[in-house]
């Protein structure tokens, strides 16, 4: 009997958001082994295992459409990256990550390309537009606006003097078999999407046609949902303040878009139910014990403004607050400015609640919130894969893919596949010692982190002193904290001082110690306007500030794998290091309550065991090896010694 060929037919699909239409192939991706594993024989002499994890990968087949997980810094798309140019197929790199070019940069270092490597970057018009930098240079206040949309010109951008060298429009001159990679933003990625001009529609074809490989960099940042925040009150112990206007009723007369657009936000606080919301959540206040096992969210539907409206409202907006602030109208106050775009995407949304948080280091204070999930930035993040994976590899890549049960569901993508076995080719965590502290610091009481800083300044000398000969980073829980060690230390001390989620990167590479002051924590309540109860809330809370903390903490291994490193984590005892350091095929962050309040565990549900990432070392595990159990600091700081000399 003969066999039968598949024969494939483009099929019609529509943007969920911008209702624009897309012709596709949907593919029947290859199912991938769950581990890669390396080829017999490798490809190039002395070659590394993970090139020869990136060449198994890609013989694989031309179209597949995997999540591939790996240990933050195994170097997982740069080393595909390197394969795709050793086979002179163009890439297409969607990323967040800060260090791009790195990743591009250790790719080319990495193939076996001697030709130079052209690398076009897709930039916001903010960055790239050649009219706009013109303006910038002019009007430097224009720096603090968030979006500045494209000149109108008749035309479009092809009919701009600056057309032939404006980094812009750099995608649409080059002859595109002569580009080898594209990068692209997420958040200009989503920009193009729901952007109808025919510039961006050109752009997205020239993306989607391009490229043989699609890599979406650190995908982890995928399943969080955006959510816009404005603060409506402020309670303290003595008083509620309230959102005034008065900031922006100068504009009116030369704005009528931002006095629409404040006149119809008015309208949603002043209706009853919201008022009532309100008043529901500031008395929810007064039960402080109990404040952070609640759900704080009262959902509300806007339905007054229809879509087309909501698009024309945002793109006027956009253009009026360049002419004000060109026109010297605006001045002042970049939080107002910020203001109105976050008000712009409140009246915009389908859907907003009103919450509440409280502040971290000022437990008295509450904020109430009118809230918005950026539902189009998380359509448009699912819908672009579909219609860009037919005859193309499309890999997500992550060192903490959060849930990857959702993999398959929102992308269509098979089960994950680890980045060989253990996700760590080359076992760079067994060179990586946590060390947890014996005291657990908190935001309020006794245990508070304002009330131990002295203790914590003080154990911080301590482990500098015992590690004078090298260098040291510092990661606070936020910028204030940080801030305030920064005015006792300075890089002449060989102490670099960084936050979680900075985007400054100031602890050098070649770092090996690292002091972690407590854990990469939101405000408790972060994920209520994102989720239907306190045990979603709480879960995605949980997995969040794991990702943010053990990719902070990774930043002090050795990539190679051959320098030890040590983390110090003051105030983070031992079950969540462990949970922090656990990630794998299928993790799960179970939450339950008892009647103390939550509790939470971390599982990896694997078949075998080289689906779950490799752990580093948790100085626990070298109570005997190290002469003992961690009574102190000082017995802490002895197993660190004793570990970077081994």
């Amino acid at each position: 009997m003969a066999k039968l060929m598949r024969i494939s037919f483009p099929e019609e699909i529509k943007d969920p958001v911008t209702n624009i239409l897309y012709y596709i192939y949907e593919p029947e991706p290859k199912t991938v082994p769950s581990v890669i594993a390396p080829p017999f024989k490798s490809q190039k002499e002395n070659q590394d295992i993970r090139q020869n994890l990136a060449y198994s990968l890609f013989e694989q087949g031309k179209e597949i459409n995997i999540p591939l997980i790996g240990t933050p810094g195994s170097g997982i798309s740069s080393y595909l990256i390197a394969e795709a140019l050793n086979r002179d197929e163009p890439v297409l790199l969607v990323s967040s990550n800060k260090n791009v070019y790195e990743i591009i940069s250790k790719a080319v270092n990495k193939s076996n390309r001697k030709d130079p490597v052209n690398v076009v970057s897709i930039l916001p018009a903010k960055k790239g537009c050649s009219k706009i930098q013109l303006d910038l240079e002019k009007y430097p206040k224009l720096y603090d606006i968030p979006i500045i949309p494209l000149p109108k010109i008749e035309n479009g951008c092809k009919g701009c003097e600056f057309y032939e060298s404006c980094k812009y429009t750099e995608i649409l001159r080059v002859n595109p078999d002569s580009i080898d990679v594209i990068v692209i933003s997420y958040e200009k990625l989503v920009a193009l999407m729901l952007n109808p001009s025919p510039v961006s529609r050109e752009i997205v074809k020239k993306i989607t046609e391009v490229p043989n490989n699609v890599i979406f960099d650190e995908c982890h940042t995928l399943e969080l949902e955006n959510i816009i925040r404005v603060t409506i009150a402020i309670q303290n112990q003595a008083r509620s303040v309230f959102l005034e206007f008065n900031q922006f009723e100068s504009l009116y007369e030369r704005s009528q878009t931002i006095k629409d657009v404040i006149t119809e936000f008015k309208n949603i606080l002043s209706k009853d139910e919201v008022k009532t919301a309100i008043s529901e959540i500031l008395q929810q206040a007064t039960d402080k014990k109990r404040w952070a096992e609640k759900h704080h969210r009262i959902v509300f539907h806007n339905n007054t403004i229809a879509p087309s409206t909501k698009q024309k409202l945002a793109m006027d907006m956009y253009k009026e607050m360049v002419d004000l602030v060109k026109k010297e109208h605006i001045k002042d106050n970049v939080t107002d400015i910020q203001i109105l775009y976050d008000i712009l995407s409140i009246i915009r949304s389908d859907q907003y609640s009103i919450c509440a948080s409280r502040e971290k280091s000022y437990f008295s204070y509450l904020n109430v919130q009118i809230t918005a999930v950026d539902t189009p930035r998380h359509e448009e993040l699912k819908f672009f894969p579909r219609i860009v994976r037919a005859g193309k590899r499309v890999i997500f890549t992550s060192g903490t893919i959060l849930d990857s049960t959702k993999y398959p569901q929102f992308f269509n993508t098979q089960v994950p596949v680890m980045w060989g076995a253990g996700g760590d080719p080359l076992d760079t965590n067994s060179k990586m010692l946590i060390l947890p502290d014996i005291k657990k610091y908190d935001f309020i009481g006794k245990n508070s982190f304002c009330k131990n800083k002295n203790e914590i300044v003080e154990n911080i000398e301590k482990i500098r002193a015992a590690h004078a000969e090298e260098e040291i980073g510092i990661v606070a829980m936020n910028r204030r904290l940080a801030d305030e060690l920064s005015d006792l230390f300075s890089p002449e001390d060989k102490t670099y001082i960084d936050y979680y989620n900075s985007k400054n990167h100031y602890i050098p590479s070649d770092c090996r110690i690292l002091i972690a002051v407590g854990c990469a924590d939101k405000p408790i309540n972060t994920f209520d306007p994102a989720t239907e109860n306190e045990f979603e809330s709480r879960r995605m809370y949980m997995e969040s500030m794991h990702a943010d903390t053990w990719k902070t903490w990774n930043m002090v291994k050795d990539s190679e794998g051959k320098e030890p490193c040590v983390v110090y984590s003051l105030g983070v005892t031992k079950k969540i290091c462990k949970d922090i350091a656990t990630w794998g095929k299928n993790r799960i962050v179970m939450v339950g309550k008892n009647g103390r309040g939550f509790t939470s565990d971390v599982v990896c549900r694997i078949s075998r065991k080289d689906e779950i990432i490799n752990k580093p070392k948790f100085g626990y595990e070298l109570d005997k090896e190290f002469g003992g159990k961690c009574k102190n600091i000082d017995d802490i700081i002895l197993s660190g010694k004793k570990w970077m000399s081994k």
